[in-house]
């Protein structure tokens, strides 16, 4: 039995349990029971899904965007969908949200930067750490990576040979 979606977004798997896998393709959230092979499609979210991480509590922290906004969703088993944030929409749909080892979120936006939130949702500090103009549009968005001794690597988009990681 075949998927009924054909683009799978880069971090877009996410098993919930031995039994259900999320995924983001072809824009849309999906659950899969992986012993029945059988897909619902979630409904609950405005906008194209771009990504998502499971946060340190089991709870699922979510990308999307409707071409005018970009949103950061919060799942929990309790709440369910629960919209922490909007952004303005600029251009392109370059975003990137990861969970550093206190279970804080970041999320890396193209117009407000870099966004740092508590485990449950809290702003706790936003900063433009660098930019990059493109065809005329100044963008915030940098890729980044946080390991497991909760060091944080900023990837400068602003460097001609893309060769700087800021740690």
């Amino acid at each position: 039995k075949y998927f009924p979606a054909l683009d799978f977004a880069q971090n877009g798997l996410l098993f919930l349990n031995d039994s259900t896998l999320w995924a983001i393709a072809d824009f849309q959230l999906w659950a899969m029971n992986i012993r029945t092979f059988k897909t619902t499609l979630l409904p609950g979210v405005e906008g194209r899904f771009l990504n998502m991480v499971q946060g340190k509590n089991k709870d699922i922290w979510l990308v999307s965007d409707n071409d005018k906004q970009q949103f950061l969703w919060r799942y929990t088993e309790k709440k369910g969908f629960e919209k922490i944030r909007a952004v303005p929409h600029l251009r392109m749909d370059f975003t990137a949200v990861n969970i550093d080892t206190a279970g804080g979120v970041w999320w890396s936006t193209i117009t407000k930067g870099l966004l740092h939130f508590s485990p449950s949702g809290v702003l706790k500090s936003e900063a433009k750490i660098d930019s990059l103009l493109w065809h005329g549009t100044t963008m915030y968005y940098n890729d980044f990576f946080i390991d497991r001794h909760n060091r944080f690597f900023v990837y400068s988009m602003n460097k001609p040979d893309n060769q700087q990681i800021w740690r």
